[in-house]
């Protein structure tokens, strides 16, 4: 009935780059992950590949991806209360209005904890732990960004038997 709020969640979400922009994936879609070079061939060229080569071309193209570990504060009454809240924001009428853009930009805010996403350090290029920030997790990409709210919300659903499958 009572949350323990130093009980964080963890979870991992797998990450690449690809030209100007990132994907991404939970841990589950990751598992699932379809292979482009696979998904292009005809059906016939499909067939003809064993399901070692599949899977070899899968794992080549998972090698491809980094992986980061969130541990995320659990939703509790009082967070959830402030988030909302926090999503309200006045039109130019002055009205109080939820946004849930102003939602989901908090709520990403507020839940991680830790991570351990490496960054280059300014002055000498070192590869150190990012800061949990406002202004790191501002500087996301989108698709990260909606894949950490996805998971977290994925996970905070299921109960402690689906979780561990």
């Amino acid at each position: 009935m009572f949350i323990d709020e130093k009980e964080l969640i963890e979870f991992k979400i797998y990450y690449k780059k690809v030209n100007r922009h990132y994907v991404a994936f939970n841990e589950e879609d990751f598992q699932d992950l379809e292979v482009p070079s696979i998904e292009k061939l005809t059906e016939e060229a499909k067939k003809r590949l064993s399901e070692e080569e599949k899977n070899k071309m899968k794992e080549e193209e998972k090698a491809k991806f980094k992986v980061v570990t969130i541990k995320a504060r659990p939703l509790t009454w009082g967070l959830y209360n402030e988030l909302q809240e926090e999503a309200v924001i006045k039109d130019n009428l002055g009205n109080r209005q939820w946004n849930y853009k102003r939602y989901k930009e908090v709520k990403l805010r507020r839940i991680i904890a830790e991570w351990d996403v490496k960054i280059a350090r300014e002055n000498d290029g070192q590869m150190i732990t990012a800061p949990v920030s406002p202004n790191i997790i501002a500087s996301l990409s989108p698709d990260v960004a909606e894949v950490i709210l996805n998971a977290y919300d994925k996970i905070m659903i299921m109960d402690e038997a689906e979780e561990k499958k």
